[in-house]
């Protein structure tokens, strides 16, 4: 289940891409070498809850993955096919304690960087690296903690950048993989640092995210707010890019290498039933196409376009912000119920008509309509109205919502959490529209959310496996006795207006540019290579 990888990259001297094979111990001229090394590793179970701590520390830019972690195991558990990966970069200045080899070489990204085991065992550092008290700490490998007289391998400099994805590569043609890199937390916008759960009262983040900037839809090869792609020169520096495309490279290879070849070569049915009813596919089958969701603008450049089979861009995320309350059965269960308590709606978008009253409450179903399940039949109507590739046994998976008219069996709207509790496919018929049903459906969807701490996260594991021992407290900070707020998130096409009324008046605000797209991982882990 795990991948050991090791990667060696150095600069920031070394700005070239010249293939190599060993390393190099000494930088060349003046100044002082940095020399970084990848640990990847799949993780195990008991493991997870100290992931979702670290994905809690960078909230709100991780809710994608750390929300579809949660819902693995909640509903997933006993999947065997589902992995969770994650890659961390070890930098250190001048000779390694662990380095070998000197003189020049070929090879995968540059001068000094190669592939292949490195000395320690990267499935050790990257567990010591998740048991480390504070997401900023740097964990050191083991021969150069003990070479500086460390006890823990632990030492509190700059932190260390890190790569995690959720991988479950059965639902071929259905989105694959949710991954998240640590450098996708923006310092610099208003609402980083920010945990998943923090005080309501805290008056620097509601303003925050009651004030983004006004987004206008953006040119087909450029980036919204000004994100640059890695090739831009505002980026991080040559150095940091390297790491960042290292880290990429890593989870791209682990697919390639470790999960692909357990796949069968010919399509499964679930593939062969979307293409029977006409959904968004590209053909024929190759197990080697991997679809990635919700990419955040901030990792585009790390998806080579010639690598890509199919792509769905143009969509912002939108950032809502839920109060929740927890009882002693769901603490018990690990889940937390949430209602909506979101911050006054922004001023809309040049593309969008005015905002309701930031006093102005959410109105309930009007008279004549009510809330009720989607039951197997109506899931089966949602599908056959739209071309998006799920099937039957996805949606059935989802939070799902309908309304119904009077006692009409059949819904007029409904709506889903997606397995990453996006809020999704929100829809009204057209007859019933201009009510506020859509409004009133979103908050009863956020309502649903459901959260799972990383506390519980362990407990649930540690009641699966006795040998368990990661138990990670929440992030949650009080808001009242019984609650705190937690994120919720939708993503939605910058050209669908009414939708983005939709979110702007559930409080939601655009805060960053998303994609969805299918690789030919093979391609990508070649190009990668040699870019």
């Amino acid at each position: 289940m795990s991948d050991v990888q090791g990667a060696l990259v150095q600069g920031p001297q070394q700005q070239g891409v010249i293939p190599t094979n060993r390393t190099r111990r000494r930088g060349i001229g003046r100044g002082t070498r940095t020399r970084t090394r990848i640990h990847s590793t799949g993780l195990a179970p008991h493991q997870l809850p100290a992931l979702l701590a670290r994905l809690e520390a960078l909230m709100p830019y991780s809710i994608p993955l750390l929300r579809r972690i949660q819902f693995h195991l909640h509903e997933e558990p006993a999947s065997e096919s589902a992995r969770v990966f994650v890659a961390v970069a070890d930098a250190t200045d001048g000779d390694s304690a662990d380095g070998d080899g000197d003189g020049d070489g070929d090879s995968w990204r540059g001068k000094g960087i190669r592939d292949g085991n490195g000395d320690d065992d990267d499935a050790e550092f990257v567990d010591r690296w998740l048991r480390a008290k504070k997401s900023g700490e740097r964990v050191e490998t083991k021969g150069r903690a003990d070479a500086a007289g460390g006890e823990t391998g632990e030492a509190v400099t700059r932190p260390q950048p890190w790569v995690a994805a959720h991988i479950d590569l059965a639902n071929a043609g259905q989105s694959q993989v949710w991954t998240f890199a640590s450098w996708e937390a923006d310092e610099d916008d208003g609402l980083y640092p920010l945990p998943s759960s923090s005080s309501a009262a805290a008056p620097a983040s509601t303003s925050a995210l009651q004030s983004p900037p006004s987004p206008s839809p953006s040119p087909p090869d450029s980036l919204p707010h000004g994100s640059p792609l890695p090739s831009d020169s505002s980026t991080p520096t040559p150095t940091a890019t390297t790491v960042h495309h290292a880290l990429m490279h890593s989870l791209f290879e682990y697919i390639h290498t470790t999960l692909i070849p357990r796949l069968p070569t010919s399509p499964p049915p679930s593939w062969l039933e979307l293409q029977r009813t006409g959904k968004y596919l590209t053909t024929p089958y190759s197990r080697d196409k991997v679809l990635f969701a919700t990419v955040c603008e901030k990792l585009w450049g790390y998806f080579p376009p010639e690598a890509r089979a199919r792509t769905d861009d143009g969509y912002w995320k939108y950032l809502f912000r839920v109060a929740q309350q927890e009882e002693e059965e769901e603490e018990q269960t690990g889940r937390v119920s949430t209602w909506s308590a979101l911050p006054a709606p922004v001023p809309p978008s040049s593309s969008t008509s005015a905002s309701a009253s930031p006093s102005e409450p959410t109105p309930p179903l009007p008279p004549t309509y009510r809330f009720g399940p989607m039951q197997p039949s109506h899931l089966q109507a949602v599908l056959d109205r739209t071309p998006i590739p799920r099937t039957l046994a996805t949606l059935r998976q989802y939070v799902s919502l309908g309304v119904f008219y009077r006692d009409q069996p059949d819904p007029i709207g409904w709506g889903f959490l997606g397995k990453d509790a996006s809020l999704s496919s929100l829809h009204t018929e057209p007859e019933h529209r201009g009510r506020g049903l859509a409004v009133a459906l979103g908050r009863e969807l956020l309502k649903r959310q459901h959260v799972v701490s990383p506390f519980a996260a362990a407990a649930e594991v540690a009641a699966q496996d006795e040998a368990a021992t990661a138990k990670t407290p929440s992030t949650a900070t009080p808001v009242s006795p019984a609650g705190s707020y937690t994120w919720a998130h939708a993503d939605v096409s910058q050209s669908n207006t009414a939708s983005r009324r939709v979110m702007e008046k559930l409080g939601g605000t655009p805060r960053w540019m998303v994609m969805w797209t299918e690789v030919d991982i093979e391609r990508v882990v070649s190009l990668s290579s040699r870019t």
